[in-house]
């Protein structure tokens, strides 16, 4: 969805059918687009790309302009889940770990997690990259609903999505890790945020001709054993 003038208008609303563009590369890798869905507008398009390995999922949002524009004021993602497939939640931000969704602290959210009744785990890693803004979880009665928003700031200009325009930003995105497991624990969805918010770096050479340092790494193999 976008916010734009006060009107909040959903993909979902598209009056033409998106188009699909699909990539494979190996045995692996598949990158799926979904481009051009217009949300019943000729202010925006949003490419909603899937990136697709033989073990996890990354979904990534674009938001572009029709024409060049300061008029954006939010961009971001909802995703529903039935409350009664649902037997217990999760999350962690600065505080830790919690299961009470009103304590949320959305600015500094590293995930969600549901434990759905009859099936396992499904949750939602936020990148650290900086692209995402806040994380919501809100209860709606019969549903909760998991919002993502993009980190921008209202008015910034956005070029017209062929890059035209004059402004420094071309398109507005973020995105996260769709998680699923079958065991109806929360533990593997907690690894795995660990290690896709901290991502190998720091590699170095040190000392003598065959002596290699890789920082970071002792925690990665410590939490591949457990």
């Amino acid at each position: 969805y976008y916010i734009s003038n006060g009107k909040k208008k959903y993909s979902s609303s598209s009056e033409k059918i998106g188009r699909i563009n699909a990539i494979r590369i190996g045995e692996y890798y598949t990158e799926v687009h979904v481009r051009d869905l217009d949300f019943k507008s000729n202010d925006f398009k949003v490419d909603k790309a899937y990136h697709l390995y033989g073990d996890k999922i990354y979904s990534e949002l674009s938001l572009f302009a029709c024409e060049a524009t300061t008029k954006l004021e939010e961009f971001g993602s909802e995703i529903k889940i039935d409350k009664s497939t649902v037997a217990s939640i999760q999350f962690k931000d600065k505080n830790g770990v919690g299961t009470d969704i009103a304590q949320l602290d959305n600015a500094s959210a590293e995930y969600v997690a549901f434990d759905i009744n009859g099936v396992g785990v499904v949750g939602f890693i936020v990148p650290s990259d900086g692209s995402t803004r806040a994380l919501f979880v809100e209860d709606n009665g019969d549903s909760y609903t998991v919002r993502q928003i993009a980190e921008y700031n209202a008015g910034t200009g956005i070029n017209k999505h062929d890059e035209t325009g004059g402004y420094a930003l071309n398109c507005v995105k973020f995105g996260f890790r769709i998680y699923t497991d079958s065991t109806h624990s929360f533990d593997g969805v907690s690894k795995q945020a660990e290690l896709e918010r901290n991502p190998l770096d720091g590699i170095a050479v040190n000392g003598g001709k065959y002596s290699f340092s890789y920082e970071k790494l002792d925690r990665y193999i410590a939490l591949a054993k457990e």
